[in-house]
């Protein structure tokens, strides 16, 4: 887009309900968030451009790596790590874990999925992570998903924008290329 038609983007990291107030306050043009209840799309086009996935992660050599026996007790000497409330990856984290979110030894919260990324990599506790943001540390082995069939589910990922804002020149091209072709 920049070499063929000379689009210049900036772009910034949130939560999706921080990245919804961006776009409903005229802050940014567009934005891609994780799913959101129907009651915070009023107002918003949104068009679903893809799907990652939501899994428990832990580093590598973790001892519940590869048991597919896990109970709720043998999260009682863990921590996990999560995203604030707002986000996306979040609320399906809480869903995902319900069954054993109240037995994890603690519980904490950080704002920045990179610093729960490298968190885990660190050996500092389990996080549900984005498939889409730690595929390189998936490839070599660093993270790895516990029990898949437990603890991973797919997220739509939806672009959206003001539906009253019209579209012109630069900004629907990139709309288009958006919602066509990612």
């Amino acid at each position: 887009l920049q070499r063929e038609h000379s689009l210049h983007c900036l772009y910034q990291i949130a939560d999706s309900r921080q990245v919804r107030s961006w776009v409903l306050d005229h802050s940014v043009l567009f934005g891609l968030v994780g799913e959101l209840p129907d009651t915070d799309l009023r107002g918003l086009e949104s068009r679903e451009i893809g799907h990652d996935s939501l899994q428990l992660m832990a580093p590598r050599g973790h001892p519940l790596l590869g048991r597919v026996d896990l109970e709720p007790l043998n999260f009682s000497q863990q921590t996990l790590l999560l995203r604030p409330s707002g986000s996306s990856t979040r609320t399906r984290a809480e869903f995902m874990l319900s069954s054993i979110l109240g037995h994890f030894q603690r519980v904490v919260e950080l704002n920045s999925g990179e610093a729960i990324k490298e968190a885990v990599l660190a050996g500092l506790g389990l996080a549900v992570l984005s498939t889409w943001s730690v595929q390189r540390e998936l490839q070599e082995g660093l993270l790895a998903p516990l029990d898949t069939n437990l603890w991973s589910q797919p997220r739509p990922i939806y672009l959206i924008r003001r539906a009253n804002r019209p579209l012109k020149g630069q900004t629907a091209l990139l709309w288009e290329f958006l919602a066509k072709d990612s």
